[in-house]
């Protein structure tokens, strides 16, 4: 009811709040009933109004945590229903709005000792909830050195890391011209549960925990659940090729990994089941082991021994050519012809020319990928362009001329 971020953390805690926000409804109610004025059913209302809402938002999943489904954050209407409740309880000692408005005391004047008493055991009760808050998590920081730098990743503070959260076989991949990316693993698959992230930088990026990207991959769970497969043809066959690397690993699994782009596979220290996962991954062929590092155990994928690139050539005979370049673009000269491959979504934004002609577009064979027809080497250009881009600069233009008119014309009026 006090709207706290969390779950009391013992029992303690939720006897006193308990306490507190039992008080608080019953003094409202009571002061309803005593003034029977338009505020106090104003404010009750809308305190009702509030803790409806509150309920009404934890009964909606904004996202995945784990295997549960996370509800939205209710804290902010509770504590606004908490409010409104205080506030009516603190004019239970009034009677009509005229007689409150000539017998109210001044703010500084002297008050009873039942309220005074009160007043203090409410902020003693509450200090104590909100120190004991504070001082967990001055504990949780204090022993960042001693915890798993992945299981700081997963807390919602800040707290200085003792070591890197991808390991540097992992880091020197990604800066390289194949721009190769992390597969982490964690989560027990014993029990049927593995969790499968894909970095292309030192950790996750801030957009992967935003409330749309949360909520979209939610969407898309319910989706899969309510169809029995998932309509992402990408994120299908990623799915898939994670969990059956750790539980019946064998190659094509490695080369689907492969064709995503995934360079080093990580299970970091402190990830739940690691042994199980240490375990299905060290049966895997086509995976070379680096060992353990300071992030976690770390192997690299090498189907045939070949390394994984975002961007290759297949020609008819099977042969794979990397095409080196960044995570948005390549321009250099290929010798090879075929079909160019991107393990990239298949998107219309993508565009292929060779020495100056234009590629056409062609379906991949594995369903996901972006492939385009190359029937001749040469000097390769590719680059990517959003159809939202230009309309977002014209947007952002008119903008730009309808600040500067209205700065000019208060100006002018000046």
């Amino acid at each position: 009811m006090l709207g706290m971020p969390a779950a009391p953390s013992t029992p303690l805690e939720a006897v006193a709040l308990g306490i507190i926000g039992a008080g608080v409804i019953a003094a409202a109610g009571i002061a309803l009933l005593r003034l029977r004025t338009r505020f106090a059913a104003l404010a009750f209302c809308g305190a009702f109004v509030a803790a409806a809402s509150g309920w009404a938002a934890s009964q909606i999943g904004v996202g995945i945590s784990g295997a549960f489904v996370a509800s939205a954050w209710t804290a902010p209407a509770l504590s606004l229903s908490f409010g409104a409740l205080l506030v009516l309880a603190a004019r239970s000692g009034s009677g009509g709005e005229d007689e409150a408005e000539a017998s109210r005391p001044a703010w500084d004047g002297p008050r009873s000792f039942a309220v005074r008493a009160i007043g203090a055991l409410t902020a003693l009760v509450l200090l104590g909830a909100g120190g004991g808050v504070a001082v967990s998590a001055f504990a949780a920081r204090g022993d960042a050195a001693d915890t798993p730098t992945f299981t700081l990743a997963q807390r919602s503070t800040v707290s200085p890391m003792s070591s890197p959260i991808v390991s540097a076989v992992a880091a020197q991949a990604q800066r390289s011209t194949r721009a190769g990316r992390t597969l982490v693993l964690d989560g027990d698959p014993t029990n049927g549960t593995v969790n499968a992230s894909l970095w292309r930088g030192s950790g996750p990026f801030l957009t992967d925990g935003s409330p749309a990207t949360r909520a979209l991959a939610l969407a898309q769970a319910r989706s899969g659940a309510a169809d029995g497969v998932l309509r992402d043809p990408a994120t299908a066959s990623f799915a898939q090729a994670a969990y059956t690397l750790v539980v019946y690993p064998d190659d094509a699994t490695v080369a689907t990994l492969a064709a995503h782009d995934i360079d080093t596979i990580l299970v970091p220290l402190g990830a739940s089941g690691s042994r199980a996962l240490t375990s299905g991954l060290d049966r895997a062929s086509g995976l070379e082991k680096v060992g353990d590092t300071n992030s976690g155990t770390v192997w690299r994928v090498r189907p045939n021994g070949v390394p994984p690139s975002r961007v290759r050539v297949e020609s008819a005979s099977g042969v794979t050519t990397p095409v080196g370049g960044s995570q948005l673009s390549v321009s250099g000269d290929v010798d090879a012809d075929g079909t160019l491959i991107l393990a990239e979504r298949a998107d219309s934004g993508w565009r292929a020319s060779v020495d100056g002609a234009a590629l056409a577009a062609t379906e991949a064979a594995d369903g996901w990928s972006q492939a385009f027809e190359m029937p001749a080497a040469g000097h390769l250009t590719l680059t990517y362009a959003a159809w939202w881009v230009i309309p977002w600069q014209i947007a952002s233009g008119v903008c730009l001329v309808v600040a500067a008119a209205s700065a000019l014309s208060a100006w002018r009026k000046r």
